[in-house]
């Protein structure tokens, strides 16, 4: 007999980990895939059923995870969105990171943090999470995780580092060039529509910058395919355009106007720091706050559908 077939049902979240396999937040089916570099697809954990369970392999129930992020020790987080927590799979195992049943916006660690339908999550350089709700779009909140920094943000130390003054004259230039480009749309290559307003914007910088326009600028999606007229569009739900705007400058200055709010889908290269051991670390609303860099959750499709 062949193998059986798996089928996905509006796969809302991506990531890669450190053996380059992929991880599949399966939306509609409730589960989470594993994804080989062969093509072969598994369930990890989940069984189809819609609910909430912690525990491991097909014991465990979700319902609507809509984004996924796996850290540089292969622990993976989960944005469980319709069960208003994140949560936590090592090997097998699912645990709940942060959340409760109830959907709100209290801020604490473990049970006594609230989400409102948790969307999008990331990690950055510190090993905190960001999460962008579905509920509240124009906030960015902030897990002290302490989750191991992916490979590709480099060594910790490195990040930690504190630069010689002449290297940080260098990149306080570089930036200050690069806020002169966000400014300036004659050389843009792509516009980003949201909420009916368009940011152009340049396909190297936010690959540079962000590990989700990279691996979407790079493969064969439909937004990656460049228009022979006119500034290829990619229409993002699930943010405001207040909050866009600010997330875009991020990605362009690693900078966060004061008395700005950052949050939506994706966020930019974080501040420098380093981690430490893990486990959660509580929840707060990041203000002024550096960002994380990764991916999007609802991805596909010529429209970036956040999951419903």
């Amino acid at each position: 007999m062949g193998r059986a077939r798996l089928y996905f049902n509006q796969p809302a979240g991506l990531a890669l980990d450190t053996d380059g396999s992929l991880f599949v937040a399966d939306f509609r089916n409730h589960v989470i895939r594993h994804v080989t570099m062969v093509g072969a697809v598994s369930t990890v954990v989940g069984n189809g059923e819609p609910g909430f369970a912690d525990g491991s392999g097909a014991v465990t129930r979700f319902r609507h995870p809509s984004d996924i992020v796996v850290d540089g020790e292969d622990t993976i987080v989960v944005a469980n969105r319709n069960n208003h927590r994140l949560r936590k799979i090592e090997g097998n195992q699912v645990t709940t990171l942060e959340g409760s049943s109830e959907a709100g916006t209290a801020v604490g660690t473990g049970a006594g943090a609230c989400f409102d339908d948790p969307g999008c999550v990331t990690l950055d350089e510190r090993g905190r999470l960001f999460v962008a709700e579905m509920g509240r779009s124009d906030t960015l909140r902030v897990v002290e995780a302490s989750l191991a920094p992916p490979l590709w943000m480099g060594p910790v130390e490195e990040a930690a580092a504190v630069l010689p003054d002449e290297s940080i004259l260098s990149v306080v230039a570089v930036l200050q060039n690069y806020s002169k480009v966000v400014e300036d749309g004659e050389l843009a290559d792509v516009v980003l529509v949201v909420e009916g307003q368009r940011f152009p914007a340049h396909r190297v910088v936010l690959a540079a910058q962000s590990e989700y326009f990279l691996g979407l600028f790079l493969s064969g999606m439909q937004e990656a395919q460049r228009e022979l007229s006119g500034l290829h569009e990619v229409k993002l739900v699930g943010v405001s355009a207040a909050a866009f705007s600010v997330l875009l400058r991020k990605l362009y200055t690693a900078e966060v106007q004061a008395g700005e709010d950052a949050g939506g889908p994706d966020a930019s290269k974080g501040a420098n720091g380093g981690k430490g051991g893990k486990g959660g670390g509580g929840v707060h609303t990041g203000k002024g706050e550096a960002g994380a860099r990764g991916g999007m959750g609802g991805k596909g499709g010529e429209e970036e559908e956040a999951a419903r």
